[in-house]
């Protein structure tokens, strides 16, 4: 018995504990951001962008070939195994070296495969000295990737901006026809407890039956009212549900006990000038467009080097190693260049092209993005600044709507008003209290709005 009552006890203390905890906007765009499928798709997508940076950056990776070769028919029988080496760098530079043994007899005109006893050791390098010098098809790859690492960040950071714009907006919606259920819900109890005061009054005989009647007829519209309101409300909730999630990403369908209480609107007094500059300057799509400028500069700067004529300088070094039997000079040193020149270049010349016009496309768009936010922003505080005087009109119409409902429900009971006039008021107290609800959301609906753009 002690354990069924402790038990009781337990989960009346967690109904509790949950019925003081309300939900805030904050905690559904912090869910949005964190929990909701998209951001797997999301983290995915960085991920993606990590590894192709990494598939450019293994162009750069060491190579190493292993070769045999073995004369069997000719008259001679000459063997000649290699292990070689190539390391290409960032700067265009190519390093490579190896090992080679010669062993056997070879042909007069193939006298530089044979080595000394130990076999030779070799090591070179491939300078440009006009093409590929500081950049090449490799290293725009690798830097085109770095940059699409970092535009992965903030392409998910636009993407995420969305859809918290779009959580604000369900939680607001739910927000609204909680507020809305709740009002229409004391309208039905009013309705009800005037009925056991006709009730009363009618069996005192101060009012015709009729009043009871009209009174119960009443109180069904009102029920259907609460009911519907009750439907919108569930709806949102359900919808919201996709954005408000547990730790472990679970939707959860918030109920009426989660509604917060928002009392007034303030004068945030917000500067329009300051506002747009916090907007332009946090704007993931800006940054967005500054990344990509900043690949179809390196394409420009790529066709640049394509049309340069190739001049490479080539050293390289090799070093006999054996005994006694000495069958070439220990050290050789081989040095020469290699000339190409391009003619036509029309490879080098569309690529510049589609560069250069997609640079003018992005500063276009540059502007394009910063007037939509400037006018995204200037609408916000307008708006937020009517419904803010709405608000207060809104408020002393709900005053004066009471006080007339007060004084007709007092006139109906002293005999001098009918039960229509009562319902009448009532309801326009209704009316307006829901208009009053609805200017409240639209200005927090704006002001998180701004605060989304902002990234706050």
């Amino acid at each position: 018995m002690n354990k069924v009552i402790f038990i009781g006890l337990y989960f009346l203390q967690l109904i509790s504990l949950e019925s003081q905890t309300v939900l805030s906007v904050k905690d559904v765009l912090k869910s949005a951001s964190e929990r909701i499928p998209e951001i797997g798709t999301m983290k995915a997508e960085i991920s993606k962008a990590k590894f192709k940076y990494m598939e450019a950056l293994g162009n750069f990776d060491i190579k190493i070939k292993a070769q045999s070769a073995n004369e069997i028919l000719g008259g001679y029988t000459g063997t000649n195994n290699k292990l070689l080496f190539e390391q290409p760098t960032e700067m265009g530079i190519r390093l490579f070296g190896g090992y080679r043994l010669g062993r056997g007899s070879f042909a007069v005109y193939d006298g530089k495969k044979k080595t000394n006893e130990f076999g030779e050791l070799q090591g070179g390098v491939l300078i440009p000295i006009l093409r590929n010098l500081g950049l090449n098809n490799f290293k725009y790859k690798l830097d085109k990737e770095r940059i699409g690492k970092l535009l992965s960040v903030v392409i998910n950071r636009i993407q995420k901006m969305q859809l918290q714009k779009v959580a604000n907006k369900a939680y607001w919606n739910w927000y609204t026809a909680g507020q809305i259920y709740l009002l229409y819900s004391k309208l039905l109890e009013l309705a009800v407890v005037r009925q056991k005061q006709i009730e009363r009054r009618v069996e005192l005989g101060n009012l015709p039956k009729m009043y009871l009647h009209d009174n119960e007829r009443t109180i069904y519209e009102r029920k259907e009212q609460v009911l519907s309101a009750s439907q919108l409300f569930k709806t949102a909730g359900i919808y919201l549900s996709y954005f408000n999630r547990s730790q472990k990403k679970k939707m959860v369908v918030p109920g009426k006990t989660k509604l917060p209480t928002i009392i007034a609107i303030k004068n945030q007094n917000l500067n329009l000038k300051s506002e747009i500059e916090k907007v332009i300057k946090f704007s993931p799509k800006l940054v967005a467009l500054r990344l990509k400028s900043k690949q179809k500069m390196i394409l420009k700067d790529l066709a640049k080097n394509m049309k340069k004529p190739q001049l490479d300088l080539f050293i390289m070094a090799s070093k006999d190693m054996g005994g006694k039997d000495i069958k070439k000079d220990a050290f050789q040193l081989d040095v020469g260049v290699q000339f190409s020149l391009p003619v036509q270049n029309r490879k080098a010349k569309g690529l510049e092209g589609v560069a250069e016009s997609d640079i003018k496309i992005i500063r276009q768009e540059k502007k394009t993005v910063r007037d939509s936010l400037n006018n995204a922003v200037t609408t916000i505080l307008m708006k937020m600044e009517i419904e803010r005087k709405r608000f207060e009109i809104l408020k002393k119409e709900l005053d004066k709507a009471t006080l007339v409902a007060n004084l007709e429900k007092r006139a109906f009971f002293l005999g001098q008003s009918s039960l229509i006039f009562v319902n009448k008021r009532e309801f326009d107290i209704t009316k307006t209290n829901i208009r009053l609800q609805k200017a409240k959301v639209n200005y927090f609906k704006m002001f998180y709005e701004l605060r989304i753009l902002q990234g706050q």
